[in-house]
């Protein structure tokens, strides 16, 4: 009855009315080929959209995300394009880093010099892009040299079903991702003392520092992991 009240059930009830309304309009909606496209399509968005929720959760706006999802994502491709390299891990591992290390730097300036956090991130992403763009340049990167690893990774289905027609779709194995990363942040947010600062600063940041909550390291959890997961 308590989640009934609540913010979420009106979310997700407006949604469940948006897609009922969609599939009178056209059925093809409820097809599992459509359900399964959808899924996969916003699964890049769903995970940047955990480090955005873990912001907003602490008081604070991040619009820095995007940049810093582009420039993790495009100098990793790029540097495996140069160096021919086709693994999976350390590019993963290294976009990460690039992430984190960018958030770092959101958390650094909103926590020392007491800035507005909207005013920041919109100052770094600028940075970012402005960086990106000067230092490596926009030239593409031609598909037929994308990592061969990397397009696999991402054609990879859990399972695979068959049309009538017989061509075939499939349930990316990107969502089992996207899940774990929810499951572990509402983990970390419920049961965990960084997760109860994250509240706490929310609610009344002075309040959270009397209480014994250091609220530098709070930031620095907060951007970090927004930007991580936005290398991600």
């Amino acid at each position: 009855m308590r989640f009934l009240r609540s913010s979420d059930a009106i979310i997700l009830a407006i949604l469940a009315v948006a897609m009922i309304f969609i599939g009178l309009v056209n059925p093809a909606f409820w097809q599992m080929s459509n359900l399964f496209s959808l899924l996969k399509e916003n699964v890049v968005i769903g995970i940047m959209a955990l480090g955005v929720l873990l912001v907003m959760i602490s008081g604070g706006i991040d619009v820095s995300f995007t940049a810093f999802a582009v420039a993790g994502m495009y100098l990793v491709v790029r540097s495996m394009v140069a160096l021919d390299y086709n693994g999976l891990v350390l590019p993963f591992a290294s976009a990460i880093i690039i992430g984190g290390l960018l958030g770092l730097m959101n958390a650094g300036i909103i926590h020392k010099f007491k800035m507005i956090p909207l005013i920041v991130t919109l100052g770094t992403a600028s940075v970012v892009r402005g960086l990106v763009l000067g230092l490596v340049g926009t030239s593409n990167v031609n598909i037929n040299k994308m990592p061969e690893a990397l397009v696999n990774f991402g054609k990879t289905d859990l399972f695979v079903l068959e049309r009538a027609n017989g061509s075939t779709y499939g349930l990316t194995a990107m969502i089992v991702i996207y899940l774990g990363l929810a499951v572990a942040l509402h983990l970390v947010l419920k049961h965990t003392m960084i997760g109860r600062s994250v509240y706490a600063y929310g609610a009344d940041p002075e309040a959270a520092k009397r209480v014994g909550f250091s609220t530098g390291k709070t930031m620095i959890f907060v951007y970090v992991t927004a930007g991580a997961l936005a290398g991600f």
